[in-house]
């Protein structure tokens, strides 16, 4: 089965550079070792019109607000009644995530916003921050997991790479979010058909500002050397 990974940032910013170039559809879908029609109903969807210059950072706009328009609002929110009925049977009564779900299904037949998944209240209570909250509904679970993730996954309770709290996407400053102060870049890297080329990528978020720098090889040394020769 095929997996199909959205455009990022920085093929956007190759796209842009590349069309002002008069650049045809397929070049930059080699360049991108994309197809061209994924080429093509980038520019389509993201143009105001198709004699229009395509923009990254306009496009990149429209992609993010029709992401936030397609996702469902979530149902288990911190604060609210249904919350706190199902933090007091998970924490005072011990009830399974399963029992709990079935015990709301028929208690509020007549009311859907009142009724809840097991798989929603288990994503619930694994994204809670780090704390003591989280501690004791983790440990209210007859599987006492400190992680939790698909079946057999080797990162359901251990990661070989340890990351401070502070330094995951969504911890950072709201300017930088926002794409409201200028000054905060993002690296990427392109590689070419067979994994025989690579380029680096440098984007400024608020301006989409590019760099390009090619790489010889993949390792992280490399990279490091590619970037610094700019």
């Amino acid at each position: 089965m095929t997996i199909y990974c959205h455009l990022s940032p920085e093929e956007r910013a190759v796209i842009m550079i590349e069309r002002n170039n008069n650049s045809s559809l397929r070049t930059i879908a080699r360049i991108l070792n994309r197809s061209a029609s994924t080429i093509s109903r980038e520019l389509k969807r993201n143009r105001a019109n198709k004699n229009s210059i395509y923009c990254a950072r306009s496009a990149g706009q429209q992609y993010d607000s029709r992401r936030e328009a397609c996702v469902k609002p979530t149902k288990l929110v911190f604060g609210t009644y249904l919350y706190q009925i199902i933090k007091k049977c998970l924490l005072n009564k011990q009830w399974s995530p399963e029992q709990i779900s079935v015990t709301m299904k028929r208690g509020y037949a007549e009311q859907k916003n009142m009724q809840i998944s097991h798989e929603t209240i288990y994503r619930c209570i694994y994204a809670h921050p780090k704390g003591e909250l989280k501690k004791r509904m983790v440990s209210a679970l007859r599987r006492k997991k400190s992680k939790r993730g698909p079946r057999g996954s080797k990162s359901i309770n251990y990661s070989s790479v340890k990351v401070n709290d502070d330094q995951f996407i969504h911890c950072r400053p709201e300017e930088i979010k926002e794409r409201k102060v200028a000054g905060h870049w993002e690296g990427d890297l392109i590689t070419g058909s067979k994994n025989q080329s690579c380029i680096g990528t440098l984007v400024e978020r608020a301006t989409a500002y590019l760099i390009l720098s090619e790489m010889k090889r993949k390792p992280a040394l490399n990279l490091r050397v590619g970037f610094e020769k700019k």
